[in-house]
């Protein structure tokens, strides 16, 4: 997994106007050019005047379905037997305090990281930390990574790849607000063009004006 932290042609992304975020570094030949430039659209769309400080995008290996939304991972969960001896067993968590989806490292292509500057520009920065590890861990370690440890103003977005080939794409955000999350999911598939399939945390109308141009 890398880290990329260089804009095509060294433009910014200004909230402002009709300018956008340049995700250029997301593509290669494996991806749909229109589905990047929906991702784009939706982000530019999330995007306020003062709202979010950060943004986090993250580029994941193939198509990932719904179940990743809120997922914290698999951890040890103790019950009773009828001979009452305490025993463990593993199960998956969904917790109050949203945590950041357990990704393995092979699935992480690349992070991406911008940062809000005095003129509300955002520009690409080395300095974050990585969101996934790059060294493969129990997923239970997971459980206590919340994201409002992480950042209080920020969008953090999963966004799948090859989607030339799997003619189907999967987006999904955490937007946090301080103390709040606010996570959803949506899914799309290509035919002519890319439409929504499917949605979590979010209505499809809310999701389809987030992509209508």
């Amino acid at each position: 997994m890398k880290r990329i932290g260089v804009v095509a042609g060294g433009r910014r992304f200004d909230v402002g106007g009709s300018s956008y975020m340049n995700l250029e570094i997301l593509t290669n030949a494996t991806d749909d050019p229109r589905f990047v430039e929906l991702v784009k659209h939706v982000i530019s769309q999330l995007v306020g005047e003062e709202f979010p400080e950060q943004i986090f995008v993250m580029k994941i290996d193939n198509w990932f379905d719904h179940k990743w939304l809120n997922f914290s991972g698999i951890g040890s969960v103790r019950f009773d037997d009828f001979r009452l001896e305490i025993d463990t067993a593993l199960d998956e968590f969904s917790q109050d305090k949203v945590t950041f989806p357990p990704f393995t490292p092979n699935r992480v292509i690349g992070e991406y990281y911008f940062l809000r500057n005095e003129r509300g520009e955002f520009l690409p920065s080395l300095k974050a930390p990585f969101v996934h590890e790059r060294k493969l861990a129990h997923s239970s370690e997971n459980l206590h990574k919340r994201v409002t440890d992480f950042a209080t103003s920020a969008l953090f977005l999963w966004v799948s790849s090859n989607t030339k080939y799997n003619h189907r794409g999967s987006l999904m955000v955490y937007e946090v607000k301080g103390p709040k999350v606010h996570t959803w999911y949506m899914g799309l598939s290509n035919e002519d063009k890319w439409k929504i399939t499917q949605t979590r945390g979010i209505a499809r109308d809310q999701a389809g004006s987030l992509i209508q141009r």
